[in-house]
C-alpha cells in the first residue's frame, strides 16, 4: 500500500509539473517583450543621445530582434526590414513566435515611422512605442501567471484521477 501511495504522488508531482511547463510557454512573451523594450531604450540611446545612423545604431544593440534588423536594413526602408525580419522571426519555431497579433502591430508602428522625422518625433516614437510594449508585457505576464496556476491545478487534478485509478 505505502509504494501505491509513493506512486500516486510521484504522479500527481510529474502531472503538475507537465502543467508547468505548458503554462512556461505563455510566459515566454513576457519575457520577449520585455526584451524587446529593453533593445529599445538602448537603441534610443545610440539613435537620440549618441546620433549614430539607423543601421549603425541597430548593429549596436545586442537583442536579437535589433540585430535581425540590422542585417535586414541594410539597403531597405525600416518598414520592409521589418516585414521580413517578422517574417523570418515570428514564424512558428522561431525566436518571436510568441509574439500575438497586437505585439507586431505595436512593431510595425513603430519600425515603418522609425528613422523619418526629427529628433523630437522619434522621441514621441520611442515613448508611443515604449509605452504600448510595456501594456502589453503587464498583460502577457498576468496572463501567464492566470495560466501557470490554472495549468498547474489542472495538471494536479489530472494526476489525482489517474492515481486513484492506481489505487
Amino acid at each position: 500500500m505505502g509504494l501505491k501511495l509513493a506512486l500516486a504522488a510521484v504522479v500527481i508531482l510529474c502531472c503538475a509539473l507537465a502543467g508547468r511547463a505548458v503554462a512556461a510557454g505563455s510566459l515566454r512573451r513576457s519575457r520577449a517583450l520585455r526584451q524587446i523594450m529593453d533593445g529599445l531604450q538602448l537603441l534610443r540611446i545610440h539613435m537620440l543621445d549618441r546620433s549614430l545612423p539607423l543601421p549603425l545604431a541597430l548593429g549596436q544593440v545586442q537583442e536579437p530582434l535589433m540585430q535581425a534588423m540590422a542585417g535586414a536594413v541594410e539597403g531597405k526602408t525600416c518598414a520592409a526590414a521589418w516585414q521580413e525580419t517578422q517574417a523570418r522571426l515570428c514564424k512558428k519555431g522561431a525566436a518571436l513566435d510568441c509574439l500575438t497579433g497586437g505585439d507586431c502591430l505595436v512593431m510595425q508602428n513603430f519600425f515603418s515611422t522609425l528613422g523619418r522625422g526629427g529628433r523630437e518625433e522619434q522621441k514621441r516614437l520611442f515613448e508611443t512605442a515604449l509605452r504600448e510594449l510595456g501594456r502589453l508585457e503587464e498583460e502577457a505576464a498576468l496572463q501567464g501567471q492566470r495560466q501557470n496556476r490554472l495549468y498547474t491545478s489542472l495538471g494536479a487534478l489530472a494526476g489525482a484521477a489517474v492515481a486513484v485509478g492506481f489505487l
